[in-house]
């Protein structure tokens, strides 16, 4: 339950946190496209010699074995389907808090208001039907140094060979960087442990990424910031127009 005096979005909404993340994104791009070396060898610490199918031929086979785990492949499928859920959840709470005449001067209902709009404008919109439908870049799994046909190309590079649901950035990675927002929705004796939590479950999304083949560790990097910036300029949009709203 939300005390009265928890109307703001805490960190979120300050200025000085949107620029550092903006700085930390930028600086990381810039950082892997001048050491693109450290991509390929993160990628290559998880490709190992793997058993081959029966009508293999006789020489060792590689791959990414944890992609192979039903273990990690089952927690996988937990966390991704995860933000489905508490999307779903957060809908049916915003209209049943509607319906009970809760609106925008209530503070639980504008930070639930927030954590979704930042999951279908930061998540769903930016991060999957933006960047990675135009950034054409090939996943670790696809490119010739890990058994695919593919080229490698760098990060924030458009010229890759990958034509859609490609890997920059990862789109699992911004879901676990929005499960960080998610942290707003508990009351604030909650919130750093919630913070905490959702951080080491956001982190293991992105990561579990990279295990499998799936993603270079930049495009987890990126993508896990990009809803950090997405989720602050939210905060700051909301709190302006609720300032806005009350000195009408």
């Amino acid at each position: 339950m939300q005390t009265q005096s928890d109307n703001g979005f805490g960190f979120w909404s300050k200025p000085l946190f949107l620029i550092a993340m903006l700085f930390l994104w930028s600086a990381i791009l810039v950082f892997f496209r001048t050491y693109p070396a450290i991509d390929m060898a993160v990628a290559n610490f998880f490709y190992h010699e793997v058993a081959c199918s029966a009508n293999a031929a006789t020489q060792p086979c590689f791959g990414f074995p944890v992609a192979m785990n039903s273990i990690m492949a089952t927690i996988r499928n937990i966390l991704h389907r995860a933000p489905v859920f508490i999307g779903v959840g957060l809908i049916i709470l915003l209209i049943y808090s509607y319906y009970k005449g809760k609106r925008a001067v209530d503070s639980a209902f504008r930070k639930q208001s927030l954590v979704l709009a930042n999951l279908i404008i930061g998540t769903l919109l930016v991060v999957n039907s933006g960047f990675k439908e135009n950034f054409g870049r090939v996943r670790p799994r696809d490119i010739i140094d890990f058994g695919g046909k593919s080229d490698f190309t760098l990060a924030g590079d458009f010229i890759g060979q990958c034509v859609s649901n490609c890997s920059f950035p990862s789109g699992e990675a911004a879901a676990g960087g929005w499960l960080l927002c998610c942290g707003l929705l508990f009351a604030p004796r909650w919130r750093k442990p919630a913070y905490i939590a959702l951080f080491i479950l956001g982190a293991a999304m992105a990561l579990l990424r990279v295990t499998f083949g799936a993603h270079f560790i930049s495009d987890v990097l990126l993508g896990y910031i990009t809803t950090l910036i997405t989720c602050s300029i939210l905060a700051i949009a909301f709190e302006r127009i609720q300032k806005w709203r009350m000195s009408r």
